[in-house]
Protein backbone atom coordinates (compact mmCIF):
# COMPACT_ATOMS: atom_id res chain seq x y z
CA UNK A 1 0.00 0.00 0.00
CA UNK A 2 0.88 3.34 -0.70
CA UNK A 3 -0.23 7.18 0.61
CA UNK A 4 -0.24 10.03 -1.62
CA UNK A 5 -0.97 13.44 -0.92
CA UNK A 6 -2.21 15.89 -3.39
CA UNK A 7 -3.29 19.08 -4.42
CA UNK A 8 -6.45 19.47 -6.18
CA UNK A 9 -7.47 22.81 -7.67
CA UNK A 10 -11.26 23.63 -6.98
CA UNK A 11 -13.71 24.99 -9.37
CA UNK A 12 -15.67 27.67 -8.35
CA UNK A 13 -19.07 25.13 -8.28
CA UNK A 14 -17.95 23.43 -5.43
CA UNK A 15 -19.19 25.03 -2.52
CA UNK A 16 -15.79 24.63 -0.56
CA UNK A 17 -13.39 26.35 -3.00
CA UNK A 18 -15.92 28.93 -3.54
CA UNK A 19 -15.92 29.81 0.31
CA UNK A 20 -12.56 29.49 0.89
CA UNK A 21 -11.24 31.04 -2.07
CA UNK A 22 -13.61 34.54 -0.34
CA UNK A 23 -11.15 33.79 2.48
CA UNK A 24 -8.00 33.01 1.20
CA UNK A 25 -6.13 33.05 4.67
CA UNK A 26 -8.55 30.84 6.34
CA UNK A 27 -7.91 27.01 6.47
CA UNK A 28 -11.61 25.13 6.05
CA UNK A 29 -11.10 21.33 7.40
CA UNK A 30 -13.65 18.58 6.17
CA UNK A 31 -13.44 16.35 9.02
CA UNK A 32 -16.75 14.28 8.05
CA UNK A 33 -19.08 14.08 5.53
CA UNK A 34 -22.31 11.78 4.05
CA UNK A 35 -23.41 12.00 0.55
CA UNK A 36 -27.26 11.83 0.30
CA UNK A 37 -29.72 12.02 -2.45
CA UNK A 38 -29.63 15.62 -2.89
CA UNK A 39 -26.67 16.81 -1.63
CA UNK A 40 -24.25 15.75 1.94
CA UNK A 41 -23.98 15.72 5.58
CA UNK A 42 -21.17 17.18 6.89
CA UNK A 43 -18.98 18.23 9.97
CA UNK A 44 -16.64 21.01 9.25
CA UNK A 45 -13.62 22.94 11.00
CA UNK A 46 -12.08 26.16 10.33
CA UNK A 47 -8.84 27.99 11.71
CA UNK A 48 -8.46 31.35 10.86
CA UNK A 49 -7.37 34.54 12.63
CA UNK A 50 -11.35 35.28 12.41
CA UNK A 51 -12.97 32.07 13.09
CA UNK A 52 -16.88 33.76 13.44
CA UNK A 53 -16.05 35.70 10.05
CA UNK A 54 -14.83 32.68 8.25
CA UNK A 55 -17.22 29.66 9.89
CA UNK A 56 -20.12 32.32 8.64
CA UNK A 57 -18.85 32.36 4.81
CA UNK A 58 -19.78 28.60 4.87
CA UNK A 59 -23.63 29.32 6.85
CA UNK A 60 -23.88 32.19 3.65
CA UNK A 61 -22.83 29.79 0.90
CA UNK A 62 -25.58 29.33 -1.10
CA UNK A 63 -25.55 26.04 -1.36
CA UNK A 64 -25.71 25.59 2.47
CA UNK A 65 -29.57 24.44 3.46
CA UNK A 66 -28.91 24.41 7.68
CA UNK A 67 -25.79 25.18 9.78
CA UNK A 68 -25.26 24.37 13.55
CA UNK A 69 -22.36 25.64 15.31
CA UNK A 70 -20.73 23.31 17.22
CA UNK A 71 -18.50 25.19 19.19
CA UNK A 72 -15.74 28.20 18.58
CA UNK A 73 -12.96 30.23 19.81
CA UNK A 74 -11.04 33.17 18.41
CA UNK A 75 -9.32 31.31 16.00
CA UNK A 76 -11.67 28.20 15.33
CA UNK A 77 -14.90 26.80 14.65
CA UNK A 78 -16.42 23.71 14.49
CA UNK A 79 -19.86 23.22 12.58
CA UNK A 80 -22.52 20.46 11.31
CA UNK A 81 -24.06 21.71 7.90
CA UNK A 82 -26.29 19.90 5.17
CA UNK A 83 -25.32 21.19 1.65
CA UNK A 84 -26.92 20.95 -1.92
CA UNK A 85 -23.42 20.68 -3.39
CA UNK A 86 -22.17 17.16 -3.33
CA UNK A 87 -19.70 17.68 -6.34
CA UNK A 88 -16.04 17.38 -4.23
CA UNK A 89 -17.14 13.74 -3.38
CA UNK A 90 -17.45 13.36 -7.33
CA UNK A 91 -13.38 14.91 -8.11
CA UNK A 92 -12.03 10.95 -8.09
CA UNK A 93 -15.57 9.66 -8.66
CA UNK A 94 -14.66 6.76 -10.99
CA UNK A 95 -11.46 5.66 -9.62
CA UNK A 96 -13.02 3.67 -6.61
CA UNK A 97 -11.01 5.58 -4.07
CA UNK A 98 -12.08 7.94 -2.01
CA UNK A 99 -10.14 10.80 -0.14
CA UNK A 100 -9.45 10.43 4.13
CA UNK A 101 -10.45 12.97 6.13
CA UNK A 102 -10.10 15.49 7.01
CA UNK A 103 -9.94 17.26 3.46
CA UNK A 104 -8.35 20.42 3.67
CA UNK A 105 -9.08 23.85 1.49
CA UNK A 106 -7.17 26.68 1.63
CA UNK A 107 -7.66 29.59 -1.22
CA UNK A 108 -9.23 27.36 -3.87
CA UNK A 109 -7.10 24.02 -3.47
CA UNK A 110 -8.28 21.18 -1.23
CA UNK A 111 -5.11 18.92 -0.01
CA UNK A 112 -6.55 15.23 -0.31
CA UNK A 113 -4.81 11.87 0.96
CA UNK A 114 -5.20 8.52 0.02
CA UNK A 115 -4.27 5.22 1.05
CA UNK A 116 -4.47 2.44 -1.50
CA UNK A 117 -2.61 0.57 -4.02
CA UNK A 118 -0.47 1.89 -6.42
CA UNK A 119 -3.28 1.52 -9.23
CA UNK A 120 -5.45 2.94 -7.03
CA UNK A 121 -3.20 5.76 -6.75
CA UNK A 122 -2.95 5.78 -11.12
CA UNK A 123 -6.52 6.11 -11.15
CA UNK A 124 -7.03 8.41 -8.65
CA UNK A 125 -4.60 10.74 -10.90
CA UNK A 126 -5.77 9.40 -14.68
CA UNK A 127 -9.51 10.30 -13.56
CA UNK A 128 -8.50 13.68 -12.79
CA UNK A 129 -6.05 14.17 -15.63
CA UNK A 130 -9.11 12.85 -17.48
CA UNK A 131 -11.68 15.57 -16.19
CA UNK A 132 -9.48 18.72 -17.11
CA UNK A 133 -9.14 18.74 -13.00
CA UNK A 134 -5.65 20.77 -12.23
CA UNK A 135 -3.60 18.64 -9.54
CA UNK A 136 -0.43 18.22 -8.27
CA UNK A 137 1.15 15.06 -6.65
CA UNK A 138 2.92 16.50 -3.23
CA UNK A 139 4.14 13.17 -1.96
CA UNK A 140 3.66 9.16 -2.76
CA UNK A 141 5.35 7.42 0.16
CA UNK A 142 4.92 3.64 1.46
CA UNK A 143 2.01 3.57 4.18
CA UNK A 144 4.06 1.31 6.67
CA UNK A 145 7.44 3.02 6.46
CA UNK A 146 6.12 5.96 5.65
CA UNK A 147 8.71 6.60 3.63
CA UNK A 148 9.90 5.74 0.05
CA UNK A 149 12.85 4.90 0.43
CA UNK A 150 12.92 1.78 0.97
CA UNK A 151 13.51 1.31 -2.90
CA UNK A 152 17.06 2.10 -2.30
CA UNK A 153 19.60 0.48 -1.15
CA UNK A 154 21.72 0.57 1.98
CA UNK A 155 24.29 2.41 -0.29
CA UNK A 156 21.92 4.58 -1.72
CA UNK A 157 20.41 5.72 1.56
CA UNK A 158 23.75 6.51 2.80
CA UNK A 159 24.96 8.85 0.04
CA UNK A 160 21.90 10.36 -0.74
CA UNK A 161 21.44 11.68 3.35
CA UNK A 162 24.67 12.82 3.26
CA UNK A 163 24.07 14.17 0.07
CA UNK A 164 20.96 16.12 1.99
CA UNK A 165 23.14 16.77 5.26
CA UNK A 166 25.51 18.75 2.77
CA UNK A 167 23.55 20.71 1.59
CA UNK A 168 23.71 19.40 -2.05
CA UNK A 169 19.84 19.57 -3.04
CA UNK A 170 19.15 23.05 -1.57
CA UNK A 171 18.60 25.51 -3.52
CA UNK A 172 20.62 27.34 -4.23
CA UNK A 173 22.72 24.76 -3.82
CA UNK A 174 24.96 24.95 -0.78
CA UNK A 175 27.08 21.76 -1.01
CA UNK A 176 28.74 20.25 -3.97
CA UNK A 177 29.38 16.39 -4.80
CA UNK A 178 32.61 17.14 -3.76
CA UNK A 179 31.71 17.65 -0.29
CA UNK A 180 29.48 14.43 -0.08
CA UNK A 181 32.26 12.45 -1.61
CA UNK A 182 34.94 14.16 1.10
CA UNK A 183 32.53 12.90 3.66
CA UNK A 184 32.27 9.36 3.28
CA UNK A 185 35.72 9.22 1.64
CA UNK A 186 34.84 8.23 -1.61
CA UNK A 187 35.92 9.15 -5.07
CA UNK A 188 34.01 12.09 -6.50
CA UNK A 189 32.64 10.32 -9.70
CA UNK A 190 31.63 7.42 -7.16
CA UNK A 191 29.41 9.60 -5.41
CA UNK A 192 28.00 10.66 -8.74
CA UNK A 193 27.53 7.54 -10.03
CA UNK A 194 25.51 6.59 -6.87
CA UNK A 195 23.64 9.34 -6.36
CA UNK A 196 22.60 9.19 -10.18
CA UNK A 197 21.15 6.05 -9.58
CA UNK A 198 19.73 6.84 -6.50
CA UNK A 199 17.80 9.56 -8.08
CA UNK A 200 16.57 7.54 -11.29
CA UNK A 201 15.44 4.93 -8.79
CA UNK A 202 12.88 7.17 -7.43
CA UNK A 203 11.96 8.87 -11.07
CA UNK A 204 10.87 5.74 -12.26
CA UNK A 205 8.91 4.72 -9.27
CA UNK A 206 7.46 7.92 -9.18
CA UNK A 207 6.19 7.73 -13.00
CA UNK A 208 5.58 4.32 -12.94
CA UNK A 209 2.17 5.57 -10.53
CA UNK A 210 1.87 8.90 -11.71
CA UNK A 211 2.40 8.45 -15.91
CA UNK A 212 3.61 11.50 -17.82
CA UNK A 213 2.19 15.14 -17.45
Amino acid sequence: MVRAVLSVTLSGAVWIGRVSRTNPEAEYRLLSGLPTGSGAIEVGEVAADDSAAAAAAVEDDQSVESFELLGSGPDRAIALYRTTDRKLYGLTLGAGVPPEYPVVAVDGRARMEFTTTREGVRRVVETLREREIEHELLSLTDSDTGSSVELLSDRQREVVATAIEQGYYEIPRDGTLGDVADELGIDTSTASDIIRRAEATLVDWHFDVTGPP
